[in-house]
């Protein structure tokens, strides 16, 4: 393991830098534990054998990649349902200020233009929240040289179903062993299409460096923290302006209702907003697609 600082990230942040592991989350968690990890601290795995996303799928974690771990604090922004949404929008401004063009879809992925065809967006990353032992713990993973997607889930749907339908962009906490919670509708690969991976070497923008990238997410991670106060709001413009398919017509699945609508926008606490027949509606779960 070897320890380093981010002094320009609004703090002394230790960055604990570790070889191949079994998931960088579970690695903070226990560095969380034995008091080795403050609250900004960050955990960055070279590998992962046992990297885990969104409903704990597997997730291909090669070497070259980015495999992070953060600690947070779990209050303000990153308190409630809004608080994936929010991290990725910080993530696809951090990564913008690299010269990548990123967008969040909803709630957690980070998704890029795609050299697959027009309008189709790669997936290039995405957050993973989990609150664990009194530690609020955020994973990111980032295709930096590598095009990397979780392994498709036993049922054969698509790795890139975000959360459960019916569910919350904000998970329970899990524990190391726990099974993954039971679908309350059987998905189709229709309400779960698979966008194609993709990774930042493969755009054109010289990839940044493991370390200086981690500094930069920890920097805007912290920033963003301490100006709620302030700017309580000023990220739904941000979100507005990163936000994938806004303004176009998707289909969300919720359970077994699909609603059809204009993509218009989140909610204060993270909800996606669909203009359904001129009828504005509120959704805090579903896997959503373009038509």
């Amino acid at each position: 393991m070897v320890a380093a600082q981010f002094p320009d990230a609004g703090g002394e942040f230790p960055l604990l830098c570790l070889g191949e592991v079994t998931s960088v989350l579970d690695s903070a968690l226990d560095l969380a534990k034995g008091g080795k990890l403050p609250l900004f601290g960050a955990v960055l795995a070279d590998s992962q054998t046992m990297g885990r996303g969104q409903m704990r799928r597997r997730w291909h974690s090669p070497p070259g990649n980015l495999h992070l771990g953060v600690r947070l604090p779990a209050d303000g922004i990153f308190a409630g349902t809004a608080a994936s949404v929010r991290i990725g929008i910080v993530l696809a401004e951090v990564l913008g200020e690299f010269g990548f063009d990123v967008r969040v879809k909803w709630p957690n992925d980070l998704v890029v233009p795609s050299a697959d065809g027009p309008g189709i967006p790669g997936k290039v990353g995405g957050v993973l929240l989990e609150d664990r032992g009194g530690a609020l713990l955020a994973g990111i993973g980032i295709n930096l040289l590598h095009a990397a997607l979780p392994d498709p889930a036993p049922d054969g749907t698509s790795p890139d179903a975000s959360i459960p339908p019916g569910g919350s962009p904000f998970p329970p906490p899990l524990l190391p062993d726990a099974p993954p919670d039971p679908l309350p509708a059987a998905p189709t690969a229709d309400d779960h299409p698979a966008l194609p991976p993709a990774s930042l070497a493969s755009l054109g923008p010289e990839v940044p460096e493991r370390i200086i990238l981690c500094g930069s997410i920890v920097k805007a991670l912290n920033s963003a923290y301490s100006l709620e106060t302030a700017l309580p709001d000023q990220w739904l413009l941000r979100a507005r302006r990163l936000l994938l398919w806004l303004g176009e017509t998707v289909v969300l699945a919720d359970g077994p209702e699909r609603v059809r609508g204009r993509l218009s926008g989140v909610t204060r606490e993270g909800a996606l907003l669909i203009d359904a027949g001129g009828t504005p509606r509120e959704f805090t779960g579903g896997t959503l697609r373009k038509e």
